[in-house]
């Protein structure tokens, strides 16, 4: 899950996905990232980045919906 994070965050940075709020929507080739809360599978990774005082931006990610 980490290395597909980071993967998603460097796409996004290559791509100039984000959003001014630090959100990006990456879409997944190589099969579904995981499940909404509806059980659906989707190919969708929303990652976030929040800058941190005094230490390297925090990135995380979910699975998320294409829209």
């Amino acid at each position: 899950m980490e290395k597909a994070t980071l993967d998603a965050a460097q796409y996004a940075d290559e791509n100039s996905l984000w959003n001014n709020s630090g959100k990006a929507k990456v879409p997944v080739v190589n099969g579904p990232f995981g499940y909404l809360g509806d059980g659906t599978p989707t190919s969708t990774v929303n990652v976030y980045r929040r800058e941190a005082k005094d230490a390297p931006d925090r990135i995380h990610a979910t699975p998320g919906s294409e829209k």
